[in-house]
């Protein structure tokens, strides 16, 4: 009749569950709030400029970015919602946020429209860019947790659209550490002309990209995906920086409803991708960096594909299939795949 005799539980300091209050922020952004009283200001640029290091900047009510760049976070600081999850409108933004430094946590928020009303073809557009030409800081693990990502739009453009995107620089150290964890990408849209000369882009829920390392998605829904091509997930080299992505693990994750549309490519629930898109036996990613538990792929036209010609990938375990036409490709050439 005694299941324990005793129980204990262990918090950890500096975190909050979903949709609760974050820790009592040093810093707000208040857009309503009383900026003459200290510490309150009314655009989330100017509380991280003023803001030390490894302090908590806390976001009271929704927001909208003024269309320009992303919010750039330059120093180890904690962005979180507090009293529930503020919309951030990035409306006329590239991307809503871009991470250039280690020990960043972005947390209890939402991030809308990124990439809409944008029609040239400068950089990608994406909810959240982590990246860095000039390098990292060594600082600590990355978290993107509790976040929504919603209505990325890069159909004006011929430019990829994501959601997330992760990128390592050659002149910068190695993306090492990034947790992923109760996040929703729901709605990414790239341009789906017939051809990439004509303009036809990817969409992807989750870009991974050259020398990104330990990356851990949990608990994280993608749904919605539709470009040229798409991926849920994929994990691809670049053209110009060095290295492929490696420790990759999906832990309780749902991707749902990929297309390719207006082309002949294929949906893909996870991709493992060259450089140049096409299957190659150099500069691509490794399936063999891959980890699953309690994920599910559906409504895809494939559910992974692996473009590594070096090896096969079988049908991992802790991976659930639910109406994919091919659950695993290993094709051996741009049309089979």
């Amino acid at each position: 009749q005694t299941i324990l005799d005793s129980v204990t539980l262990y918090a950890e300091s500096g975190t909050s569950a979903p949709d609760t209050s974050a820790p009592t922020p040093q810093y707000v952004v208040d857009p309503d709030g009383d900026t003459e009283a200290g510490n309150v200001y009314d655009d989330i640029p100017s509380a991280i400029s003023a803001a030390s290091a490894q302090s908590v900047i806390g976001v009271a009510g929704d927001a909208t970015l003024e269309p320009s760049d992303p919010v750039s976070i330059e120093k180890p600081v904690t962005i979180t919602g507090i009293n529930g999850k503020p919309s951030i409108d990035a409306t006329g933004n590239r991307q809503g946020f871009a991470v250039k430094t280690d020990g960043v946590t972005i947390r209890n928020l939402a991030v809308d429209s990124a990439g809409s009303n944008i029609s040239d073809n400068e950089t990608e557009v994406g909810g959240i860019f982590v990246g860095n030409k000039l390098g990292f800081t060594d600082a600590g693990t990355i978290t993107i947790e509790n976040v929504d990502i919603t209505n990325v739009d890069g159909t004006g453009t011929e430019r990829s659209a994501e959601g997330i995107h992760i990128k390592s620089y050659n002149k910068s150290d190695a993306i090492d550490s990034v947790n992923i964890k109760n996040v929703t990408i729901d709605n990414v849209d790239a341009n789906t002309a017939d051809s990439y000369d004509d303009g036809g882009r990817g969409a992807n829920g989750i870009k991974l990209q050259a020398d990104v390392e330990d990356i851990s998605i949990s608990d994280t829904e993608i749904r919605n995906i539709a470009g040229h091509w798409g991926y849920g997930v994929v994990l691809t080299p670049s053209s110009n920086e060095d290295g492929t992505p490696k420790d990759i693990s999906f832990d309780t994750v749902s991707i749902d409803d990929v297309d390719a549309e207006g082309s002949e490519n294929s949906g893909v629930g996870v991709g493992v991708d060259a450089a140049g898109g096409d299957p190659t036996d150099t500069d691509v990613a490794d399936p063999d960096e891959l980890s699953f538990s309690n994920t599910t792929i559906q409504d895809s036209d494939v559910g992974i594909i692996n473009k590594n010609t070096n090896k096969d990938l079988d049908e991992p375990e802790g991976v659930d299939f639910i109406s994919v036409d091919t659950n695993v490709s290993n094709p051996e050439s741009n049309s089979e795949g």
